[in-house]
């Protein structure tokens, strides 16, 4: 493996993680090699998806721990990059993946029909979607100006994109209406959001060497003991 380094990491029973040796092998046993223009192009149905380059993408089983390589038909061998490609998963939230496109003026989706066939679901002009939203100008969506970039996608049913004239101006396109708007929540951050927790306090005790930190329950309470 060189260039981009790729390690898994599992939540340990202590509330710490460790480090899942996954050998960087394909089933074959050929080694995983990561390009240095490698991206991360998305995560659905329990895989985690990576560009390659050759119309090939690098693929992570969460369930079994290993690598594999998928190939797209030649009418998608695209310049894929993190901002004009990501996968995302199924309609129906099951095993199924799909593929969102920026290319040009136009959104695309791409879904697999069975038997290693793709074919667009859904497509939409940029141009014509944002059309009245506040903030909106038409130089953001010209056949001279550079395509949006995704800034996220799939997770809540929408992909949210800037244009590459105005970055911060934000909006998001629902991929079952692909109708676009402006006022949830989503459109207020520039980069990738991901809700995230402290861990829990007897951990980050223990990770800190200050003490056995033990939990009991009384009276409906937890306490800490033996901290010192």
């Amino acid at each position: 493996m060189f260039g981009e380094l790729a390690c898994v990491f599992s939540p340990g029973i202590d509330g710490g993680w460790r480090f899942v040796d996954t050998a960087a092998k394909y089933g074959d046993g050929e080694d995983v090699e990561f390009p240095e223009d490698t991206q991360f192009v998305g995560r659905a149905a329990g895989k985690i998806y990576w560009w390659a380059s050759g119309g090939l993408v690098q693929v992570f089983d969460e369930a079994t721990a290993t690598f594999f390589l998928m190939e797209f038909p030649e009418h998608m061998r695209w310049e894929y990059r993190k901002s004009n490609l990501r996968v995302i998963g199924g309609v129906d939230g099951g095993g199924g993946i799909r593929v969102v496109r920026m290319t040009g003026e136009d959104l695309e989706i791409y879904g697999e029909s069975g038997g290693g066939e793709w074919a667009v679901e859904r497509s939409v002009r940029l141009a014509d979607a944002t059309r009245g939203l506040p903030g909106r100008q038409e130089v953001f969506f010209t056949a001279e100006a550079p395509a949006a970039r995704i800034v996220t996608a799939g997770g809540d049913g929408f992909v949210t994109l800037a244009p590459a004239e105005d970055e911060t101006w934000l909006f998001s396109v629902d991929l079952e209406t692909m109708e676009a708007e402006r006022d949830h929540g989503r459109n207020k951050h520039v980069g990738e959001a991901h809700p995230c927790s402290p861990p829990p306090l007897a951990a980050v005790l223990r990770a800190s060497g200050v003490g056995d930190a033990t939990r009991t329950e009384k009276s409906g309470r937890r306490t800490l003991q033996s901290l010192f």
